[in-house]
């Protein structure tokens, strides 16, 4: 009783390490699984371990790079992650054990480095876009190898067709006659 005056219940009861805000998945985070695929605890844990892994903030970027994240700066918080489709996520949400506070501390020295979300879609854009073509390019080269073999086949058949015709020809001339 502080003041004289009693406390709310839940004010009350000291909650300690209850009170650390829970990382359990949102409604928002549900709608980005059903729509990508991607599942919020394996994002999860693919995230802190590449925090937990890496040294520094340049190692930490480069960590995320290979996991198919970008880390960026976002709109209403200090940084993001941008998935391969090009959804965010609260990067604070997806460290374990991590305050913000602390992850701003090992972030700082790359700051001016880490571009906006929509600087990182646009690379995503474009990298899919890369990888698109040259899928293309790979299959309409493995089109055009199985065209020329096709039409080999059919030329080598076709001339022992006409090789036939003329024989038949010949027989038919010789009988005519």
């Amino acid at each position: 009783m502080e003041f004289g005056l009693p406390l709310p219940d839940r004010l009350a009861q000291d909650r300690g390490a209850e009170r650390q805000r829970k990382k359990e998945q949102t409604l928002a985070e549900k709608a980005q699984y059903d729509e990508t695929g991607i599942d919020p605890v394996q994002l999860r844990a693919e995230i802190t371990e590449a925090y937990r892994r890496s040294d520094s903030a340049e190692a930490f970027q480069a960590a995320l790079k290979e996991k198919g994240y970008v880390l960026s700066t976002g709109d209403r918080r200090a940084y993001v992650v941008v998935d391969r489709f090009g959804k965010v996520h609260s990067l604070a949400r997806q460290i374990e054990g991590v305050r913000t506070r602390d992850l701003n501390k090992k972030l700082l020295s790359i700051e001016q480095q880490v571009a906006g979300v929509d600087e990182a879609k646009a690379g995503i854009r474009q990298r899919d876009a890369a990888a698109k073509l040259r899928i293309d390019q790979r299959v309409a080269r493995g089109m055009a190898e199985r065209s020329a073999k096709l039409s080999a086949l059919h030329r080598a058949r076709r001339q022992k067709l006409d090789v036939r015709a003329q024989e038949l020809a010949t027989i038919h001339a010789a009988e005519r006659m």
